[in-house]
């Protein structure tokens, strides 16, 4: 379009240059020229100007359909938020409940075992008062009967003791801090039912009596145990942090700031974590 409207003035000038019948005609040829190119221009204008309200429209899409994309990953994002919640949530009661269920079962059997020991004496009793006594026996003492006097022999064990009763034992000598018995009964109680859930934290009790006591290289052994014995336990995180502070008691600094950055690196997400950065800082440490 600027060429054309450069190249109008200089027809006007050859126009008047012309001679004149030449010139009309010239003229005349030109102006419908030039008509026909203003009628293209128009054309093109607004073909022009449609491509541009059509791109207009476009963007205007693009942008409501991006902006719908960028809520809907959004959304998606809080949707994905919550289902991860939701399955941390449900993992944590499945685990609780699996627990549960192990204590149960511990709790069972000693239940069914002593309904076994009070069914045969229950059997042992009606036998003996089926069968008359005879009148011509001589009664004399059996062996191993204690003598006139003694005291009577203990009765026949009823329902046998069951892990919890161990386990509580154990824990309630240490919220007592009695110490000692809680090392004794917490020893006694993963003896008697190594495979309760409890028993993790039973061999913590012992680590933390010894803590207690001042018996730090026992109370480490404990706690080693603990790492090694029970390796999916919820009790490891806490196990390393005690580590570090036995180390720290023994005076073994760098064993100490070993065993705290475990427990930051390996386990982000404990209370071991948090403390372990605090005892790191207090000896001097990077975490």
């Amino acid at each position: 379009m600027t060429r054309l409207r450069a190249c109008v003035p200089i027809l006007f000038v050859c126009l008047a240059a012309a001679p004149a019948g030449a010139q009309n005609r010239t003229e005349l040829q030109l102006m419908a020229e030039l008509r026909m190119v203003h009628e293209e221009v128009q054309r093109l204008q607004a073909n022009i100007n449609a491509i541009v309200e059509q791109l207009k429209a476009t963007n205007t899409r693009v942008d409501t359909q991006s902006e719908d994309m960028r809520k809907g990953f959004a959304n998606q994002n809080v949707a994905i938020g919550e289902i991860r919640n939701t399955l941390g949530t449900l993992s944590a009661r499945e685990n609780e409940s699996a627990v549960n269920v192990s204590r149960l079962t511990g709790e069972m059997k000693s239940i069914r075992d002593g309904l076994t020991i009070q069914q045969t004496m229950l059997n042992n009793i009606i036998s003996l008062l089926q069968t008359p006594p005879d009148p011509n026996a001589v009664t004399t003492p059996a062996a191993g009967t204690p003598p006139t006097g003694a005291p009577p022999p203990a009765t026949a064990p009823g329902i046998p003791a069951s892990p919890s009763s161990y386990y509580s034992a154990a824990f309630g000598f240490y919220a007592a801090t009695k110490f000692d018995e809680a090392i004794e009964m917490a020893r006694e109680a993963i003896k008697q039912f190594p495979s309760s859930p409890d028993a993790p934290r039973a061999q913590m009790t012992i680590g933390e009596s010894y803590y207690q006591l001042g018996k730090f290289k026992d109370a480490l052994e404990a706690y080693t145990a603990v790492i090694t014995s029970y390796k999916d336990s919820d009790q490891v995180p806490d196990a390393y942090y005690k580590q570090g502070l036995a180390y720290q008691q023994m005076g073994q600094r760098a064993q100490a700031r070993a065993s705290y950055q475990y427990v930051i690196k390996n386990y982000p997400d404990s209370v071991a974590r948090t403390l372990a950065e605090q005892a790191l800082k207090k000896i001097g440490g990077a975490s």
